[in-house]
């Protein structure tokens, strides 16, 4: 049991966490960190003011809705303790030595089952050392997985993610393609109606719709993009022997039949970044999901794996793909531009952002909840349409009326400047940071004094001295970030009058000058928010407008607005005034 010196917590915080969905749905770990925390609680004679968890959420990143709560508790002064199994369970790496410093600001400890430190230098300073390794430890076993996926593909098996392209199915072992002759006969016709019909995608995807053939996602609709990523897809274009073997090493390619066609799937197609991240909810509540980007990689950077052939004629493919090649995305609506799209207007019910709808033979258009539209089996329940004419005008009085109202504009800039100061940087904070930044550096001397006495081996010297120069180049890095937000706090106060005089000049003709694109331009820059709520027979409008950030761990707070930056949408000759925000 981790050392109190004699003063154990009085009040703690059983947190736990595990970072895979399927973890997640099957509850795997959670359980068991929660038996052991309840153990040592029982063990060291703790209340246990709340036991918290974070379901499928990676130690990585900091916006998880129980480790907002935990804070929480913390700065309100609930708890004496945050108790973790592992220190890497709160966070990873720095920011697990930034959690613990937090806590320890609010006069509460991170306690860690694994650690066998106090809070002594020497204690912290092995802590620091656990982070190092458990970082290290995790990229080592991701690079093994990496390597055992690329060899797998090298020595040309599939490396099987969640599901098969569209017209094969996995093997038994799931490490090879087989044709899947139902699905597959559906992809003849996409290319069949593309590539030799003339047909385009809007035209083939409807025809699929009215037969009533089910889209591979089960939903109602086939999706466009899914169809053009289907036909450029090189499982589909056929090869011959000897073209596959020009990409495949030569122990794969003595395996294939010399008269046999082939298809290729490749490895490392796409580079993938996973993050988390904290946004504000129609109702203002926080709300936290998962932002995948993928990037494409060169081909020459992959792995061929040859996939039997898919039976459709290669000018079908080749054709296909040139007929797609110069498609233009063109809108129902003509060139109108609709001023609220992009997540400013959200059906209010789903929080989902509205898509748009026109029909052109009536001229009427409207913006319509997608999540009722493509929801499928959750599909929202507010299916009324809102007359985009009507909503764009109604949104366009609001915003011309804070823009032209002092009182209203200045509340705004309050609402911002809170934000701007719940993220502030105090001195006391910057103070903080310095003796941090002391204290290592203290550790630094003491530790070469050791080392040049004999006291600890080179090697040891070694691996404390990279655990320390890490955490002291991240604190120097956290000191600027906070000087950077204090500053940028200060110089906010200095301007919010000047923004002020500034706005409350402005003349509502050259508002209303305008053009729809510079309006929505506008829109996104003053974070704006507009809800659709049913009402019976009508549909009512709210927005808002104002900060919308949330605080994070010092040296890694953010804040996006970008209001005002509209100055420049106006007029070229506007008045010189020094904008923080823009």
């Amino acid at each position: 049991m981790p050392s109190t010196n004699g003063h154990g917590p009085k009040r703690a915080i059983l947190y736990t966490r595990v970072s895979g969905d399927e973890q997640r749905k099957k509850g795997y770990s959670l359980s068991d960190q929660r038996d052991a925390l309840r153990t040592w609680a029982s063990e060291s004679g703790c209340q246990v003011v709340e036991e918290i968890e974070d379901a499928g959420f990676s130690g990585a990143y900091l916006e998880r809705p129980g480790l907002d709560k935990v804070r929480a508790l913390v700065r309100g002064k609930a708890a004496d303790a945050v108790v973790v199994l592992f220190r890497d369970r709160i966070a990873r790496g720095v920011y697990a030595q930034l959690l613990a410093e937090e806590f320890r600001q609010h006069g509460a400890r991170l306690v860690a089952l694994n650690s066998r430190g106090d809070d002594s230098p020497d204690g912290e300073l092995g802590d620091n050392i656990l982070d190092v390794i458990a970082a290290w430890e995790r990229k080592k076993i991701a690079e093994r997985m990496n390597r055992g996926k690329v060899r797998k593909a090298r020595e040309g098996k599939i490396v099987a993610g969640p599901s098969p392209n569209y017209g094969y199915r996995f093997n038994e072992s799931r490490d090879a393609y087989l044709v899947d002759e139902e699905k597959m006969t559906v992809a003849r016709r996409v290319f069949e109606m593309v590539g030799v019909k003339g047909m385009t995608l809007n035209s083939a995807r409807r025809a699929l719709e009215d037969e009533g053939i089910p889209s591979p996602s089960g939903r109602r609709r086939w999706n466009r993009v899914f169809m053009r990523n289907l036909i450029m897809d090189d499982v589909y274009l056929s090869r011959t022997f000897e073209e596959i073997a020009a990409i495949v090493s030569p122990d794969v390619a003595a395996r294939l039949d010399k008269d046999a066609l082939y298809g290729v799937w490749w490895y490392g197609k796409e580079r993938h970044v996973r993050s988390q991240e904290r946004v504000i909810g129609p109702d203002g509540a926080p709300q936290y999901r998962k932002v995948h980007k993928s990037t494409p990689v060169p081909e020459t950077e992959r792995v061929a794996v040859p996939v039997p052939d898919a039976g459709i004629p290669r000018d079908w493919v080749l054709n296909a793909r040139k007929a797609i090649a110069e498609n233009e995305w063109v809108s129902n609506a003509g060139h109108r531009v609709w001023q609220l799209t992009g997540g400013i207007i959200r059906c209010s019910e789903c929080g989902k952002t509205m898509g748009t709808n026109a029909v052109v033979a009536r001229k009427r258009f409207y913006y319509r909840c997608a999540g009722h539209y493509n929801g499928g089996l959750a599909a929202c329940s507010a299916s009324r349409y809102v007359q985009a004419e009507k909503a764009e005008a109604e949104v366009w009085e609001f915003v011309r009326d804070v823009l032209t109202d002092p009182s209203r504009l200045a509340a705004g800039l309050e609402k911002m400047q809170e934000g701007e100061a719940f993220g502030a940087s105090s001195e006391d904070e910057v103070a903080s940071w310095l003796k941090r930044i002391s204290k290592i550096e203290r550790k630094e001397e003491r530790l070469l004094d050791l080392h040049l006495e004999g006291d600890i081996s080179t090697e040891q010297f070694r691996e404390k001295r990279i655990a320390l120069h890490r955490t002291h180049e991240a604190g120097k890095a956290d000191l600027e970030a906070a000087r950077s937000r204090r500053a940028r706090f200060e110089s906010f106060e200095r301007d919010k009058e000047a923004l002020l005089e500034y706005h409350a000049c402005l003349v509502p003709e050259d508002l209303d000058r305008l053009t729809p694109e510079q309006r929505r331009a506008l829109y996104r820059m003053m974070r704006l928010k507009v809800l659709a709520a049913p009402d019976g027979k009508k549909t009512n409008l709210t927005a808002e407008w104002g900060c919308n950030a949330l605080p994070t761990l010092p040296g890694s707070f953010r804040f996006t607005t970008h209001a005002f930056r509209f100055r420049a949408l106006l007029s070229e000759e506007a008045p010189e005034v020094k904008l923080m925000l823009a």
